[in-house]
């Protein structure tokens, strides 16, 4: 348990899914930076790691891990997530009164406090904290990637289907008004020192990032690739004219939730969940169903498939998200005119107010409610906190770009690129101190 954990074993054990982390995505970085990998090599990699990687690793993880006796918890994890995102709207309107933006930033300002990363960065290091102490338990590194992915799902939904990618549109469409005028040079890096970048975060716009990574001038306005357009469909992405900025439609949103992952997800969990159709591939104590050759599940061979093809999804993504980082330029004429205030304030926001809130929402559950008991609820209560200290989704990158569009108004991907440094930078700090106290909680 830890409470029998002293402080220096907690904060390794806080340390140590991060320094995977690190590592993995620093082969990424290395392999961009000496060349070793191209644009066309990361966009494949982006491809088989959101299309075939990721969908057959959430079908292992949550077929074997989610039952009917703790499928509460992704009703838990969703209500967190919706909590979280309600809170990141609140903390970025406060952030508004007391801090500038660039007019061409107000509105992805607000949504880089709503939207985090709640994909490949905490997927990983859930599966890292879940095999050891003071879990390590058979399942339970099933159990929280798969509650984890519930997270990124309404990421996914609210992102795409919600408000989101139209809240990034009207940072050009009008030039609204900043609540304290600043110099109209404050973060506008100019389009040709703009960033290239590939983001395998999850499942929704990674490879759509991938598409977007050619440097272009002002004058070539920011096209998005015919490669694109061939790519998205299979990625329930919408598809994206390239003279047009991104408009949803009901047909766009319903073919968004049909990609891979989302049909990965509904399917393993209807599986997981109706025990006639579990024992076809899992042990259970339902022995009215036909059995393979040892007493296997007749069907074991294709959740054995689907753990060999999905080892290689979160490697593969934090590579990815590495070489993104590889490819990354905020030009250092732009580093007097950035908005630090807001930079570090949406941080503090994200990395620290956040967890409080979380921290407070989970003791009061824990102490009031049974949520978190039973033999899952110690995996269900961490990745609850966990979730609440998550940076900016790098998918918040492609998605500006193809908004800008042919907009007058100057794109500000140089400027989200610099918030997100700063953030990943400050969260490893802070992300070892949310996971040494997680772990704490459990005592």
């Amino acid at each position: 348990m830890p409470g029998n954990l002293n402080l220096i074993t907690l904060v390794w054990l806080s340390l140590k899914p991060l320094i995977k982390v690190i590592i993995s995505g620093c082969v990424g970085f290395g392999l961009v930076r000496f060349k070793d990998l191209d644009e066309t090599g990361l966009k494949t990699i982006a491809q088989v790691q959101i299309v075939a990687a990721l969908p057959f690793n959430l079908f292992f993880n949550i077929v074997p891990s989610i039952t009917t006796q703790n499928s509460h918890g992704i009703l838990v994890c969703i209500a967190f997530a919706l909590f979280y995102t309600l809170l990141g709207y609140i903390l970025a309107h406060v952030l508004l009164r007391f801090v500038s933006v660039p007019d061409n930033f107000r509105h992805g300002f607000i949504v880089a406090a709503i939207w985090s990363n709640w994909g490949n960065l905490p997927l990983s290091v859930i599966q890292s904290i879940m095999a050891g102490p003071p879990f390590g338990k058979p399942g339970q590194i099933n159990l929280g990637f798969a509650l984890g992915s519930f997270f990124a799902i309404v990421h996914s939904i609210t992102m795409f289907v919600g408000p989101g990618t139209r809240m990034i549109e009207k940072d050009f469409e009008e030039k609204p008004q900043s609540i304290h005028p600043e110099p109209s040079s404050l973060g506008h890096p100019t389009l040709r020192n703009r960033l290239s970048i590939i983001s395998a975060e999850y499942c929704y716009s990674d490879t759509e990032e991938s598409a977007l990574t050619s440097q272009v001038n002002r004058s070539d306005s920011l096209l998005i690739t015919d490669q694109l357009g061939e790519t998205a469909p299979l990625l329930g992405l919408p598809e994206v004219n390239k003279n047009q900025p991104l408009k949803k439609s009901r047909v766009e949103s319903c073919h968004h939730l049909i990609s891979p992952v989302n049909v990965a997800l509904v399917v393993a969990t209807v599986i997981a969940v109706v025990p006639a159709l579990k024992h076809l591939f899992v042990n259970e104590d339902y022995h009215h169903l036909p059995t393979a050759s040892g007493d296997e599940p007749i069907l074991s061979v294709f959740l054995d498939s689907a753990k060999f093809l999905g080892a290689s999804a979160m490697p593969l993504a934090l590579i990815v998200t590495g070489a993104s980082f590889g490819r990354m330029s905020v030009p250092r004429s732009s580093w007097s005119s950035l908005p630090f205030g807001a930079m570090f304030g949406l941080a503090v926001a994200k990395l620290i107010i956040m967890p409080l809130f979380g921290f407070g929402a989970v003791s009061l559950l824990k102490n009031f409610t049974n949520i978190f008991e039973g033999k899952d609820g110690q995996v269900l209560q961490f990745v609850c906190f966990y979730y609440s200290c998550t940076v900016i989704s790098t998918n918040q990158i492609s998605l500006t770009t193809i908004a800008a569009g042919d907009s007058s108004i100057e794109s500000n991907v140089d400027l989200l690129c610099a918030f997100i440094i700063i953030q990943y930078l400050i969260y490893l700090v802070a992300g070892t101190f949310v996971i040494t106290l997680g772990l704490k909680m459990l005592s």
